[in-house]
């Protein structure tokens, strides 16, 4: 269900998570009886609950949104799985969200500078013509690299919680997602969702599951790749292996990836995964080592662990003289030695 509506208020919000339940209005007469708030207010809009994350909360925008009404213990609410910001194609509509918030490095004085050099093209400079924004007095290099990277991590952010609605992504994750794939991961998980394997917290189960319920293509290689990094990172958790063999791994792999697929005609083969498994070895995905494929900080760790063994071994300890020690410590327990035990000494 699509709902466009505007922030009303703040029920709960917890900033850590930006887990936060708001109040919103609209003039949709959609909005389920028993979700409308039974007041009535002087706008004549109709108020209800939504509950998500990272909803903006400010009334500067409308906002559409899209989600389920779920019912619980306090009444009927929109659960929303997206959300996506409305900008009236007016001064007044591109200055309320330049100054909303949502864009880092953008207050009110810094939104109005830019309408007014720009007007209506003001969002097509920010998303296309950026360094334009040196034109204004008081933006400098430093300034507009802070701006510049905000809009982009707002805009990728957004994308992210959009493109992984199914997978009931957090604001929190989608960060790490962010951070990990960088500006560029939207458009790299929109090609092979696997690559989301390699984030913890998405087993390669999880995002299987996921993507062949939305049709997605079983043969692909990041599929492949998934469950091969899957199977090592399982073996290593819950049996304590370090590696395993090559062997061993496209076979438990290659197990994994067929489990859920009845069609013999759509299973893959082992030369597939072999093959996969030969281009991780090469990208340093992987390590292999005497027939054995590692992780690679696991082979790193291994690796130090060994050289410092050896290391220790090969060192001759200096000789360590007791006596003084044991004079000092006698002497500070006050510990008198039998006239036997002095002579032996």
């Amino acid at each position: 269900m699509s709902i466009v509506a505007a922030f009303d208020r703040v029920l709960f919000c917890n900033p850590a998570s930006k887990y936060c339940v708001l109040q919103l209005k609209t003039a949709d007469l959609m909005i389920p009886e028993d979700a409308r708030n039974p007041y009535t207010f002087g706008d004549h809009l109709i108020r209800f609950t939504a509950v998500g994350y990272d909803l903006p909360q400010t009334d500067s925008i409308k906002m559409e949104l899209e989600g389920t009404w779920t019912k619980g213990k306090y009444g009927c609410q929109l659960q929303v799985d997206r959300w996506h910001e409305i900008v009236p194609p007016t001064i007044e509509g591109i200055r309320g969200y330049l100054s909303s918030g949502l864009l880092k490095g953008i207050g009110e004085k810094t939104a109005d500078a830019i309408i007014q050099r720009f007007g209506v093209q003001s969002l097509y400079v920010l998303e296309h013509q950026p360094d334009k924004l040196l034109e204004i007095r008081g933006i400098t290099e430093e300034r507009l690299d802070e701006i510049k990277a905000g809009y982009a991590e707002s805009k990728a952010m957004r994308d992210i919680m959009t493109l992984l609605a199914p997978f009931k992504v957090i604001p929190t994750t989608a960060m790490k997602i962010y951070e990990h794939f960088g500006p560029d991961g939207v458009e790299l998980l929109r090609k092979s969702p696997f690559r989301l394997c390699q984030i913890p917290g998405f087993g390669f189960k999880r995002v299987d599951a996921i993507v062949q319920k939305s049709g997605g293509d079983l043969h692909d290689p990041m599929r492949v790749q998934g469950a091969l990094f899957y199977t090592l990172e399982r073996s290593r958790t819950e049996n304590g292996h370090l590696y395993l063999e090559a062997e061993a791994l496209v076979k438990a792999a290659l197990s994994l990836l067929n489990e859920k697929i009845p069609q013999l005609d759509l299973r893959l083969n082992r030369q597939q995964v072999e093959q996969e498994l030969k281009a991780m070895i090469m990208d340093n995905v992987v390590v292999a080592n005497k027939g054995n494929i590692y992780l690679p900080h696991v082979f790193t760790q291994e690796s130090e662990t060994a050289c410092k063994v050896v290391q220790m071994l090969l060192e001759v300890p200096d000789p360590v003289k007791l006596v003084p020690v044991m004079e000092q410590i006698r002497g500070r327990l006050g510990i008198q030695l039998s006239p036997r035990l002095n002579s032996d000494k």
